[in-house]
């Protein structure tokens, strides 16, 4: 399939165009990161997967194309750097690498468009978190972040508030949108109502900034209530832990309790207001013990020796493309879904050395900022990387995260520099 004439010509437009624009992007990198977000809100608002065009027997995303840019003008601009030492920067290269390879492997085995669409998602945030790095960390760096953070999470409250409307009116409507109960209260899929989460946590956190979110006073009123309206149960999880997280750093019982308050009381009424306590009604909520069993027996049978064809692919995972086929005990059908879980998928997709990349590099960045705390901005990080860490429990990666996550690294080793100046 790499000798494929088809294959060939894209890969090498692909290359073409890519340096083009890596060249006349390299003085403003910031405009990839509002591209990105761009695309994003266009796909939340058009309510589809990924903004494509057919290019041959390819079906290529705007994402597939944005990554590869922003991957080549972060290789560009590491090259000239002196900071290939870091041993972030060595640890997102060995798992940019084994992502290569898993992929690799896959386009031999299963053919490009299967070993890509499983890759996909990793690829997205592996160059989000490539091309953040490769930035150097500054206060109007974080600032304009900030900023254009907040403005796509409002721009999301925007197209919840009229979806939410037109349902109401009664105009329009989608299965997607149907939460537990029935009502169809989920116009946001799981991805953006973390994403407010994450908006929500920054606003928090950016107060003392020159450059804050749009209107920060207002923001905690309609966020909050829209991540528990949208009912995504992971995202409700990684909301009361970072909750209690937010206690312990700041020590502060006044106001900080109380939200931590209001969230466990919204979240009690939201499930049990109006319903009766009974099987039925329980069904599919975070109290559903069946919803969590039927998880966990699924994550044992991918995790099933059987799956494995070497020792080589719990080192380094299972080629892209590979899929998700397990069968239940008793059951004839197969269950085909992703396995709902960053770390199960990490491992199964670039087996233990990757998913020890990508924990090593969580866990890097944590404890430099728990050194840095006493800075409000470090104790920021702390919560949103906590919260993506919770999030993965129940989904895997996203872009965005990307971005944080490289942010985060990149405030370590500014603040780093400044004290051994």
């Amino acid at each position: 399939m790499l000798t494929d004439p088809s294959f060939l010509s894209l890969f090498i437009i692909a290359i073409s165009v890519g340096i083009f624009l890596s060249v006349y992007l390299l003085r403003s990198p910031f405009t990839l990161f509002l591209l990105i977000m761009g695309v994003f809100l266009i796909e939340s608002l058009l309510g589809v997967g990924g903004i494509s065009m057919g290019l041959g027997q390819f079906n290529i995303l705007a994402m597939d194309l944005l990554s590869l840019f922003i991957m080549i003008t972060a290789g560009v601009r590491l090259i000239f750097s002196s900071r290939w030492g870091r041993p972030s920067i060595l640890l997102v290269f060995m798992f940019g690498i084994l992502l290569l390879f898993s992929w690799l492997r896959g386009v031999g085995l299963f053919g490009v468009e299967k070993s890509t669409n499983a890759l996909r998602a990793y690829f997205y945030f592996f160059a989000a978190l490539l091309f953040t790095i490769s930035l150097r960390y500054s206060a109007d760096l974080f600032s304009r972040f900030v900023l254009w953070f907040g403005a796509c999470g409002w721009a999301l409250i925007a197209i919840a508030l009229v979806r939410w409307g037109l349902v109401a009116l009664g105009v329009a409507s989608s299965l997607e949108w149907v939460s537990v109960g029935g009502f169809m209260t989920r116009v946001l899929n799981a991805t953006q109502a973390f994403f407010l989460l994450q908006v929500l946590i920054l606003n928090g956190y950016t107060r003392r900034e020159p450059q804050k979110i749009f209107l920060p006073r207002l923001l905690p009123y309609v966020f909050l209530p829209a991540i528990l309206v949208l009912q995504h149960r992971t995202v409700w999880g990684a909301l009361v832990f970072v909750a209690i997280l937010i206690l312990f750093l700041e020590r502060k019982i006044g106001g900080i309790f109380a939200a931590g308050m209001l969230t466990l009381v919204g979240l009690a009424v939201l499930i049990f207001g109006g319903f009766t306590l009974s099987a039925d009604m329980l069904a599919g909520t975070a109290f559903d013990l069946g919803t969590f069993t039927w998880r966990l027996q699924n994550w044992l049978l991918l995790l099933d020796p059987k799956r494995f064809q070497s020792t080589l692919d719990i080192f380094i995972g299972q080629p892209f493309g590979i899929g998700y086929v397990r069968y239940a005990p008793g059951s004839e059908y197969a269950v085909t879904v992703s396995a709902h879980n960053l770390y199960l998928q990490t491992f199964l997709n670039i087996g233990g050395l990757g998913l020890a990349c990508l924990l090593t590099l969580y866990g890097y960045a944590i404890i430099k900022l728990w050194r840095l705390r006493r800075s409000y901005i470090s104790r920021g990080f702390i919560a949103l990387l906590a919260a993506q860490l919770v999030y993965g429990i129940g989904y895997s990666m996203s872009y965005e995260q990307g971005f944080i996550l490289g942010l985060a690294l990149l405030f370590n080793a500014g603040q780093n520099q400044v004290e051994t100046t």
